[in-house]
């Protein structure tokens, strides 16, 4: 087996490799590989697809990272986006949070990407798909509501998009949550949204991660309760205050 595979799937059962797996988040790069714009990279699954390989073998990845935006969901449930730069930003969120979000442009181009690349990339490096959290989605979509009710209403959507995601297959899905403001204990409403979403992708038998940022010390002892399969810390709550 490829010594990147090997590496991905001894993180994946919990084992201590040679090395840590390397998942490097490179769908800016992915853009200047495929030499055009992030925002034409993620409406064209040929680009996508050509560009995340380019990218994740130019720096000799264990696995290779898809959709790591959350504001695609967000764009796909009905949240106004502006590209004022590489990345889009949300501008306005929706009136009411969007019924079919698999129809939106960029939703369908990453769920197609992440088929093709089920049939070109993972015989030899892992393939994960990302996803906006649960959390992250409620505070885009619901920013007055509180974060019960904000989970409540894009329940429906974020089901039926990780449902999408699970059907394509990948090694490991990946849910990216903010944790800025959520308070030190996870509330009892996430956990609940997490455990519906660790048995759907049980159903898969596709393993979950969780990208964190915004934590501090006292939120990561506790979101084991989550049971992931794979936690990654971003950037943590000081860290951009000390930088």
């Amino acid at each position: 087996m490829n010594p990147a595979r090997q590496c991905f799937d001894a993180m994946l059962a919990g084992r201590m490799g040679s090395r840590p797996a390397w998942m490097p988040l490179v769908d800016e790069l992915a853009a200047r590989v495929a030499t055009t714009s992030y925002r034409q990279l993620s409406t064209d699954p040929g680009l996508w697809t050509s560009g995340l390989l380019g990218a994740t073998e130019l720096l000799s990845a264990d696995a290779l990272v898809a959709g790591f935006d959350p504001t695609i969901a967000a764009e796909a449930c009905g949240a106004e986006l502006a590209w004022t730069a590489a990345r889009p930003v949300i501008v306005r969120p929706p009136a009411e949070v969007g019924s079919e979000p698999l129809a939106a442009p960029r939703q369908a181009a990453l769920l197609e990407t992440v088929r093709r690349l089920g049939t070109t990339a993972r015989t030899h490096i892992g393939l994960v798909a990302a996803l906006a959290g649960p959390a992250t989605l409620a505070l885009q979509l619901c920013p007055d509501a509180t974060l019960d009710d904000g989970l409540k209403r894009v329940r429906a959507a974020h089901t039926a998009m990780t449902e999408a995601v699970l059907k394509t297959r990948p090694d490991l899905i990946m849910f990216i949550e903010r944790l800025h403001g959520t308070g030190p204990e996870p509330p009892r409403a996430w956990q609940r949204a997490f455990a519906t979403l660790r048995n759907l992708a049980g159903y898969y038998a596709v393993p979950t991660a969780m990208y964190v940022e915004g934590w501090t010390m006292q939120q990561v002892a506790r979101l084991a309760a989550l049971q992931m399969t794979v936690y990654v810390l971003g950037e943590g709550e000081g860290d951009a205050l000390s930088a």
